[in-house]
């Protein structure tokens, strides 16, 4: 069901970094897309770290969700951290956000 709701990021993953996006769980029962882009694994999330659900609404609690996407890290350099994000209300910007933010290394973890 998530797959579907989300066919267009998984279509635009597909096609513009060659990855094979997966819907997966992240844990408390938390979802997010999930695809290796080049040597780096990424989750996006467009709930409160989650994937909206198909009876959800594009809303919470009266504000327009907006996409978090994050890289991590899969080499021995970089490990499984976090190594940049990107936040945007569009899916594709978000995506491009942490992109940039990657290429720049200009991404300070919390």
């Amino acid at each position: 069901m998530l797959a579907e709701r989300y066919a267009a990021e998984i279509a635009y993953l597909r096609t513009n970094y060659a990855a094979e996006p997966t819907v997966t769980t992240t844990g408390g029962g938390c979802t997010a897309l999930q695809a290796r882009l080049g040597r780096l694994r990424m989750l996006a999330t467009n709930g409160d770290h989650c994937l909206i659900g198909p009876d959800q609404d594009e809303e919470y609690e009266g504000v327009p969700v907006e996409w978090l996407v994050a890289l991590y890290g899969r080499d021995d350099a970089t490990g499984d951290d976090r190594v940049a994000q990107g936040e945007a209300a569009d899916f594709e910007a978000a995506v491009a956000a942490a992109v940039a933010s990657y290429e720049c290394g200009d991404f300070v973890p919390e």
